[in-house]
């Protein structure tokens, strides 16, 4: 495999890849870690404390469903904005120590893993859907690879049991 032989989708993942490194470059470890643990945090507690915080808005809401939703997204936006004054203050904290360019090339790294992550995600649903036989797809160089990426990860996941695709075969 070389250069020459990249396709257009494969020069799309090296950009995407590319793109995340840069902006975690930009941001650091800190930041980019924290933002990314803030809105996995956000998810799961506003599963856990949403039902909690829909008394809050029984009277001004009567449809269910948005009761429902309003606690949801009131404790999501809430442990958003706590997380932010956590990063905000990490992030000082990491100035101030003179650690920047440390954090910073830390960042790169998690920038790559996060766009090689975004890639083999796209590239193992696009293997379980239609598009698995189109030519764009087929005639990647970097395809493969992600590929067999997205089947380790799902084995590992998921104790060996493998996706099947909807898709018949012809």
């Amino acid at each position: 495999m070389t250069l020459t032989e990249f396709t257009l989708l494969d020069w799309a993942f090296a950009a995407l890849i590319g793109v995340s490194a840069l902006m975690s470059l930009a941001k650091g470890l800190i930041k980019e870690a924290m933002s990314l643990g803030i809105w996995v945090a956000a998810f799961f507690g506003s599963r856990a404390l949403g039902p909690k915080a829909e008394v809050l808005f029984d009277g001004l809401i009567e449809n269910p469903f948005y009761i429902t939703i309003a606690g949801f997204a009131s404790v999501f936006i809430a442990i958003l904005i706590l997380g932010a004054a956590v990063r905000f203050a990490l992030a000082a904290l990491v100035q101030a120590t003179g650690l920047t360019w440390t954090d910073r090339l830390l960042g790169v790294v998690f920038g790559v893993a996060r766009g090689a992550l975004i890639v083999t995600l796209a590239v193992g649903l696009v293997n379980l859907s239609p598009f698995r036989s189109a030519e764009w797809f087929v005639k990647s160089q970097l395809v493969p690879q992600f590929i067999e990426v997205a089947e380790w990860s799902v084995a590992k996941l998921w104790h060996g049991a493998p996706l099947e695709s909807p898709v018949k075969e012809n």
